[in-house]
């Protein structure tokens, strides 16, 4: 098996996954800031190896960088500084167990040590006794020393430690995330060629496939001879360590612009006027015109009722859509990039769909579907099922997952499937299931590749891409959710109103990203009879009091004008005058002559008369 040439395929696979980006800001990219401490002796020296060249620690953090673009990361290390410390002198030569001790003595002298709170620090000592470099981990240490004298170097030397400080652990010592196998130990006295030849035989003996070979033979994380890249959980172990632990270094980027919410409305509530029919009246509000601030419309939207006659609108389709998070999704062993911190103990099963497009079918020639799972998943393609683990056929929400099993990650190859791509939009949906209510974990990340005929590999759906989820605490997904049409964001919402009035609607969009994720916009929706109501003055709906107050105001004022003459006579003398306010009183609260028609619903003068209606609000004139 030549692991050696199938590596360089997988890292194109994993620069592929990185390059495909959706939006203009993605939620995993992040500008981290480094900090390098040259620490000189007593008498001023600088670090005799090869790091105390400020050309070879510029050259190194420019190779770090490139091994990020390779492994698909979105992340890029800042060299803000490279700055001389001779109050750190006691460090000149140190041995790896005094990283506390450098540590400690770097915050009490901050300006002495040039300490910095916002970067990551990192100090280049002349030499370290017992290792090529030392870092400590997460959550509360924080720094970083080289070995100067150290042949640790290149993009795995720093970058190896870097991975520390960011919760990464050696492949030998488990690595605790699922796509690298364990490492064999390490070879004493030690020799990477020995190394090397030690973990290949032992993965070809555990008919390991080349994957996950190389995940470990290349890993950064390894003392391999040739480590070049981090695998996608890794990254995503890294990113929930920077969410979590480091966000301090993180350089400020460019604020996501805040989606802008938008409501259509269709050709019959033209205006916001909606003509009252017997039985009622439907429509649909649109809101897929809204938009995510960055040439997207990836966003989840909800729908509410803010005002209007209670119990006269109800939402006949689901009025929110799914959430939106990044995979994988789950929870436990910090793997995640979504972590669903409420489903232990409460829920067993998580829905997750992502639309793709494609152009052109004839030159699709492959189809893969890598996965990483805990514990059982089914995934459906345009509604067909592509695959299934660990999960009996017919599962329901609340049907466990066949067996609980640690974290597993297969490459499968679904160009079988290729039929049922579709030209345009498509469809890919997972269900993904617990073992076991009370689980210490699940996860589910995926990414959908193709092969096309001169073109090679294309990324259909990235690595961390932004999925929508359902969470099985909201019983099962409705019907359609695998097809290619399905709308998990409820951009649209089906009204139905039971009987005239004013209404008051509001669209919450939320694309997701922070500092400004939401925006809202609403609409008003006049559902009017034809007519007028006689006694109403005011043309709010009601005769009340303050339509007698606004006929007072109107005639011994004139602070108020009427839409409707014909509303404020309402007594159908043909005339607007005193007698009309008193007998609205009269009415409402002496038991006078009850209002002649139209009252109490909207309807048309019986009686002519020279008085005007231009316009009635809660009437279809």
């Amino acid at each position: 098996m030549d692991c050696r040439k199938a590596f360089l395929l997988y890292a194109m696979v994993y620069a592929l996954a990185c390059s495909a980006s959706l939006r203009a800001l993605e939620p995993d990219e992040a500008k981290i800031r480094i900090s390098v401490k040259r620490v000189l002796s007593a008498g001023g020296d600088l670090p005799a190896g090869r790091w105390g060249f400020a050309a070879e620690i510029t050259g190194t953090i420019n190779k770090c960088n490139a091994a990020l673009v390779r492994s698909g990361s979105r992340w890029a290390l800042d060299l803000t500084e490279i700055v001389n410390s001779q109050a750190a002198s006691g460090f000149y030569v140190m041995a790896a167990h005094q990283i506390t001790d450098l540590e400690s003595a770097a915050k009490a002298n901050r300006a002495g040590y040039l300490w910095r709170d916002n970067a990551v620090n990192i100090y280049v000592a002349d030499e370290i006794t017992d290792a090529g470099g030392v870092c400590s981990f997460p959550p509360n240490a924080e720094v970083i020393a080289i070995n100067s004298r150290s042949i640790l170097g290149g993009s795995e030397g720093w970058l190896h430690e870097i991975g520390h400080y960011f919760n990464l652990i050696h492949p030998h010592e488990g690595d605790l995330v699922a796509d690298t196998m364990a490492d064999t130990p390490l070879p004493d006295p030690f020799d990477c060629g020995l190394h090397d030849q030690n973990f290949i035989n032992f993965a070809n003996g555990q008919g390991a496939p080349a994957g996950e070979i190389n995940n470990v033979l290349h890993n950064i994380m390894s003392y391999h001879c040739d480590p070049q890249i981090l695998t996608p959980l890794q990254l995503i172990r890294m990113h929930r360590a920077l969410l979590d632990y480091r966000l301090k270094v993180r350089e400020s980027l460019a604020a996501d612009n805040p989606p802008a919410a938008e409501i259509r409305l269709p050709p019959e509530a033209s205006g916001g006027v909606l003509a009252w029919q017997d039985g009622g009246v439907k429509i649909a509000l649109d809101g897929s015109a809204s938009t995510d601030g960055d040439g997207g419309a990836e966003l989840t939207c909800k729908w509410s009722f803010l005002s209007g006659p209670a119990g006269g609108a109800s939402f006949l389709t689901p009025a929110g859509g799914w959430e939106r998070g990044c995979s994988g999704i789950g929870y436990g062993d910090d793997d995640d990039m979504t972590e669903l911190a409420d489903m232990r103990g409460r829920y067993l099963t998580v829905y997750m769909t992502r639309a793709f497009d494609l152009a052109d079918l004839a030159r699709v020639s492959a189809l893969s579907l890598d996965v990483t799972y805990d514990d059982g998943f089914a995934a459906y393609l345009n509604g067909a099922e592509v695959a299934r683990r660990n999960l009996p056929a017919g599962a329901g929400s609340n049907t466990p997952a066949s067996a609980a099993v640690e974290e597993m990650r297969e490459i499968l190859d679904l160009s079988a499937f290729r039929g049922s791509l579709l030209k345009g939009r498509n469809r890919l949906s997972i269900e993904v299931h617990n073992a076991d209510l009370n689980s210490s974990d699940l996860s589910l990340h995926a990414v959908l590749s193709a092969q096309i005929q001169g073109q090679g590999a294309m990324v259909l759906i990235p690595s961390r891409a932004v999925w929508f989820y359902q969470k099985g605490s909201q019983g099962g997904p409705p019907a359609g959710w695998r097809d290619p049409g399905f709308d998990p964001s409820a951009s649209q919402a089906q009204v139905s109103f039971s009987r005239p009035g004013a209404y008051l609607f509001q669209l919450l969009v939320n694309d997701g990203l922070p500092p400004s994720s939401t925006d809202t916009a609403e609409v008003e929706i006049q559902v009017v009879e034809e007519g007028y109501i006689r006694g109403d003055a005011n043309s709010n709906g009601e005769v009340d009091i303050a339509d007698a107050v606004f006929t007072l105001l109107h005639l011994f004022l004139g602070s108020v004008q009427p839409r409707c003459e014909k509303a404020m006579d309402s007594n159908d003398s043909g005339e607007v005058d005193l007698s009309d306010a008193i007998d609205v009183l009269g009415f409402l609260f002496a038991r006078g002559s009850p209002i002649p028609p139209p009252y109490p619903r909207c309807g048309d003068d019986p009686t002519q008369d020279d008085l005007s209606c231009a316009g009635f609000a809660l009437c279809k004139n």
